[in-house]
């Protein structure tokens, strides 16, 4: 069954972990009107991701309320496009490799 799962999460999602971000990189099979993946924790929050040929959506369902967590961003990789995630918010755009990241703190 794990190895199940990974080809859902890493294959089709196109998940990669790094230091520093969450990149993404959807393939929605031929066979397949929509993927949703659910339950995704990362840099203290849950997302969830819903992919189809045409779009992607991202929504923060939770978000810790620690001070070290920080909010994030999900980053489109041709278009450098930030899209801010925030709680109880959702954000789509076409489907498209990127990345989530630490959104930048912002000085006053």
């Amino acid at each position: 069954m794990g190895g199940f799962l990974q080809a859902i999460l890493f294959g089709y999602t196109g998940f990669r972990i790094t230091k520093n971000c969450l990149n993404f990189d959807p393939v929605c099979p031929d066979d397949t009107t929509k993927l949703k993946i659910t339950g995704v924790c990362y840099l203290g929050s849950k997302l969830s991701f819903t992919i189809t040929k045409e779009d992607v959506t991202i929504e923060v369902t939770w978000s810790s309320s620690e001070p070290q967590s920080s909010s994030l961003e999900a980053v489109l990789a041709a278009t450098q496009h930030h899209f801010p995630l925030q709680e109880g918010q959702s954000v789509t755009f076409p489907t498209a490799a990127g990345w989530i990241q630490k959104a930048p703190v912002e000085t006053v």
